[in-house]
């Protein structure tokens, strides 16, 4: 079932929304049908973990287009106004589109909707598609030592432990506040 977002003359315009592609919740007992993307996206280490978070992340949210699944993203709220993209995944036969910007578009949007005023997100330096699609959105790289030395040593731990940051990774931070 296909999720429209909004009604009537006054209804905001989604990115996705000219393409025709639709942005719907997936509730926990149903996210099992959306392994076979994450299957096709991932492999080793990554693929174990995104099964994992899949089942027990707060929110899953996939776009629809033509009755099919272009992708899904997983997210979650990491404090009070503190948003973190998990995952992001595009099904093969929808990559090199567009449809991962309307996927990071959509939950952007989605968490500033519950509070978020800053988003995290982390990435392999070597995934280059990913670096780009967070840097075209404005994402900025950050450290742990700047974290750190902004925000206190036992906050910059919390939160790297809470998203899981593995050995190798870089953590990209957007800020949705006004200058």
């Amino acid at each position: 079932m296909k999720a429209k977002r909004g009604s009537g003359a006054s209804a905001k315009i989604w990115p996705g929304d000219a393409l025709g592609v639709t942005f719907q919740a997936v509730p926990a007992d149903t996210r099992d049908a959306l392994r076979l993307i994450l299957d096709q996206s991932f492999t080793g280490i990554y693929l174990w973990h995104a099964r994992r978070t899949l089942r027990s992340v707060a929110w899953v949210r996939e776009g629809i287009l033509e009755e099919s699944s272009i992708g899904l993203t997983m997210s979650t709220m990491l404090g009070e106004n503190i948003g973190y993209v998990a995952y992001e995944a595009v099904a093969p036969a929808w990559r090199r589109k567009g449809f991962g910007s309307l996927l990071l578009d959509d939950v952007l949007q989605f968490l500033q909707a519950r509070g978020a005023s800053r988003i995290l997100a982390c990435v392999r330096p070597e995934n280059v598609p990913s670096v780009l699609l967070l840097r075209s959105r404005c994402f900025e790289r950050i450290t742990f030592r700047s974290v750190a030395h902004s925000r206190g040593f036992p906050r910059a731990v919390r939160l790297w432990a809470r998203m899981v940051v593995a050995p190798g990774e870089h953590v990209y931070h957007l800020n949705l506040e006004s200058p």
